[in-house]
């Protein structure tokens, strides 16, 4: 099991470590993406990593930051969304995404969930199949390169008790 912890994103060294880990990963998501504008519009500096109010939880493997999810506001008042969900290449497989998004849930179980994924990252949506999402709307997003790509936005309801 991974060891999954509460992140301050306002420390310069955290920020440092959530700008790399999102740069490798969201080069892996252009390359799923097939090459597509919609990768760079997703960069953040270390300035607005330690400026978001989002909550990030980060999985580590050899004390070293190999996963991050980042929680926000919803779009109802009992719901929160999953911002970000990446994990490191070498760190894919072993479990990482699954328990950062099942520790998530089990620090807010009284709220609905949401997220969005693109249709064609099958790992993102299997994964949020599995832990109870369903898709509730269909949309689109156009990446920077003019590209669209179907986009599905997941609910999980809240979970009982």
């Amino acid at each position: 099991m991974p060891d999954i912890s509460l992140l301050n994103p306002a420390e310069p060294a955290t920020a440092e470590a959530v700008v790399a880990l999102l740069r490798v990963a969201h080069a892996q998501e252009a390359a799923l993406l097939h090459g597509t504008g919609v990768a760079p519009m997703l960069a953040r500096s270390e300035a607005q990593v330690q400026a978001s109010r989002e909550l990030h939880l980060g999985a580590f493997v050899d004390d070293a930051l190999a996963g991050l999810l980042c929680v926000g506001p919803g779009e109802a008042a009992d719901e929160l969304a999953i911002t970000t969900l990446v994990v490191h290449p070498r760190a894919q497989r072993q479990g990482l995404a699954r328990a950062l998004v099942a520790t998530a849930i089990a620090r807010a179980p009284g709220a609905a969930w949401c997220v969005n994924a693109t249709e064609r990252n099958a790992p993102a949506l299997a994964l949020y199949a599995g832990l109870g999402f369903v898709q509730r709307r269909r949309g689109s997003l156009q990446g920077a390169d003019g590209t669209v790509l179907a986009l599905l936005q997941l609910h999980r309801a809240a979970s009982a008790g």
